[in-house]
């Protein structure tokens, strides 16, 4: 019998899972189980039938279950969707359990969205999936190379992107996304070669909510002028973060009620540290009074007192 081969995207998207797999030693030694949160849309669908059809080199098949959260949020399409996993589950021989979860378990946080709260909810639902299954299970997401940017765009207006310019993180707490460098269109051109549909969510689409306004309403425009604005991006959010990890890894790491601002590492990564300024560096972050250390090229860093009891120090890097 001839193993079926993936098709021209399909090959492409399942050297980077491998690699993906590879380059953190993760396999079938390492993960016992792999969960892979499932939409009905063409994000999850991909990685789903990805793994599944051709992921043999990473773990077998009965090791793989889809999970599905079902908000009914938009019945009976919610149903349906559900009811569509489940099939694919059956069809394509794995495992699949649907978690149903009505809007009265969402807690939205003073301020905060119903769709974030939602995202937390379900978090939390993998995460206890996880530990039912038992220890080295893992949650594969369908993150991709949109989600990432559209985060790093609001980080970059809000303020925050210096604070993880990574935008979304690869691996985070038993969580893997190994497709965000992977654009939203190879997922669905996959499908498509493997004539596998999907379901469209309308509100994704919606400029009531923030990344719907950006999908329909922001990018449209930089692109028209800036066409590569968004591999540009994703270049810049690993230069930032290759420059703060080399920035955390050359100083001392600093205790979090200290709350040293992440601002300052670019520039202190560039500084010629010595064994004796990391010393002085550590007596200043340890101690709880205000003071300076005075770095090389003429740098002086300050601790000064502030008025938040939560943050009661701010660091700033001066030139002297």
């Amino acid at each position: 019998m001839t193993t079926k081969r993936p098709q021209k995207t399909g090959g492409v998207l399942i050297r980077r899972l491998v690699k993906f797999f590879r380059d953190r030693k993760l396999d079938g030694h390492s993960i016992s189980h792999i969960h892979i949160a499932t939409s009905a849309g063409s994000d999850s669908l991909a990685v789903a039938h990805l793994l599944v059809h051709y992921g043999s080199k990473i773990i077998a098949k009965e090791a793989i279950t889809l999970i599905h959260v079902n908000h009914h949020w938009r019945e009976p399409i919610s149903t349906e969707e559900a009811e569509y996993v489940r099939s694919l589950a059956k069809l394509w021989g794995v495992k699949a359990k649907i978690l149903s979860v009505g809007v009265s378990r969402l807690k939205p946080i003073k301020g905060d969205s119903k769709e974030n709260a939602a995202r937390r909810l379900r978090k939390d639902l993998l995460a206890k999936e996880r530990v039912k299954q038992g220890p080295n299970t893992v949650t594969l997401t369908a993150h991709h190379a949109n989600d990432r940017i559209e985060t790093l765009v609001w980080r970059f207006f809000t303020g925050q992107l210096i604070r993880q310019p990574d935008g979304i993180l690869e691996e985070f707490e038993g969580e893997l996304r190994p497709l965000l460098s992977t654009f939203k269109a190879e997922l669905q051109q996959y499908l498509k070669e493997e004539g596998v549909r999907w379901f469209e969510d309308e509100t994704n689409q919606s400029t009531q909510y923030l990344r719907g306004a950006l999908r329909a309403e922001l990018f449209p425009i930089v692109k028209k002028q800036f066409p590569n604005f968004e591999r540009r991006l994703m270049q810049l959010g690993d230069e930032l973060s290759e420059l703060l990890s080399r920035a955390v890894s050359g100083t001392v790491s600093l205790p979090p009620a200290e709350g040293l601002p992440i601002e300052v590492l670019p520039q202190m990564a560039s500084l010629r540290l010595t064994p004796e300024h990391r010393i002085a560096l550590q007596k200043l972050y340890s101690k709880k009074s205000p003071g300076e250390v005075h770095l090389p090229g003429n740098w002086i860093l300050r601790k000064e007192k502030t008025q938040n009891k939560e943050n009661p120090y701010q660091y700033l890097l001066t030139a002297k």
